[in-house]
């Protein structure tokens, strides 16, 4: 999400399309058929959040390429190095919480191995080409639940939570993102993606893959109990995270 050299202010998806673009022409040169793009969830054609109908646009570049692509869509991946879970984790270990937005805003997340069994499952699939794949957990949980669950799982009491209205966050938004030295159409972006729920259908790719992955609970779970919690402290949140789902 950072400016890039020689692109127009508020461009930063063309940074994107670009990586995507000399990817795409590497596995043509070296006879790569097979590409399977991560996203997440939320993508959808005429979505009026630039981030996402970005995404979108770059996920038709893919589709269209003549390649074996498949897309997988996660909610937000429960593993430590992801700046959505690093964010949710930090919030959870803190006394007072600053939340964007109303703290109601649901998601469908995903724990890291249910991730790369996916990965993995569609590698060699032929029915997967083509293919766009929503994937996560069964448990729809709001924000607010997402950082009482990591604060429970830890031990810990849950933060008191300060709701920052989004409409208040719109006209800073382009200061902000300034002040962060990113594209301007970053900050509009950053800021909507804390609207609207971010769910998906997970059940399509179930059918092709059979499996059923951990709840959220579980998944955070299972990640702290892999991780020594003062050793691997989660990376704070930080403005050039804001972007970052999964």
């Amino acid at each position: 999400t950072r400016r890039q050299p020689g692109l127009r202010e508020g461009d930063f998806m063309e940074a994107e399309y670009l990586g995507l673009d000399n990817v795409l022409a590497a596995c043509r040169s070296h006879g790569v058929r097979r590409v399977i793009y991560v996203t997440t969830l939320g993508i959808e054609p005429g979505s009026s959040n630039p981030w996402m109908h970005g995404r979108w646009v770059a996920e038709q570049r893919l589709l269209e390429s003549g390649l074996d692509a498949t897309i997988l869509q996660p909610g937000q991946v429960l593993g430590l190095g992801g700046g959505g879970f690093d964010m949710t984790l930090a919030q959870s270990r803190r006394r007072i919480a600053f939340i964007l937005g109303t703290g109601e805003q649901r998601y469908r997340n995903i724990a890291l191995e249910d991730l790369l069994y996916y990965l993995v499952g569609v590698l060699e699939e032929p029915r997967s080409y083509g293919q766009r794949y929503q994937v996560g957990c069964d448990d729809i949980v709001t924000y607010d639940q997402m950082i009482d669950i990591c604060a429970e799982e830890q031990g810990r009491p849950h933060p008191s939570k300060v709701h920052i209205p989004l409409q208040a966050l719109r006209p800073l938004a382009r200061l902000l993102w300034w002040l962060l030295r990113l594209p301007a159409g970053a900050g509009v972006a950053g800021v909507e993606s804390f609207e609207g729920d971010l769910i998906g259908d997970p059940m399509p790719i179930r059918f092709l893959l059979p499996r059923q992955p951990l709840g959220y609970r579980e998944g955070v779970r299972r990640m702290l109990a892999a991780v020594d919690e003062e050793s691997v402290p989660p990376r704070e949140a930080s403005g050039d995270r804001l972007l970052q789902r999964s």
